[in-house]
């Protein structure tokens, strides 16, 4: 994990009530990655990746992130717990 995705996850699992983020840097300098948060309990996908934004940019005004670090958050998949615990069967 390079420092930018280091500090997004920081930011994320701070931000986030009850968050653990999986985070890696592309190639192209892209951060992605999966985003697990008791927050997002009951929560629309709209509504999930309206509180990472707003997560984001309360960072980016707060002097924890920079712009350029916000602008390289890319694709954030989201799940609450029971989402992330699900098993699938092996087939």
């Amino acid at each position: 994990m390079d420092q930018v995705s280091a500090k997004v996850k920081e930011v994320l699992e701070n931000g986030l009530e009850g968050c653990e983020a999986f985070l890696d840097t592309e190639p192209n300098g892209r951060v992605t990655g999966h985003v697990v948060a008791r927050e997002f309990d009951d929560l629309s996908y709209e509504d999930r990746r309206k509180c990472i934004r707003a997560v984001i940019e309360e960072a980016v005004t707060s002097g924890r992130l920079t712009r350029e670090d916000a602008l390289s958050v890319s694709t954030l998949l989201t799940y609450t717990p029971d989402e992330w615990a699900v098993t699938l069967p092996d087939d």
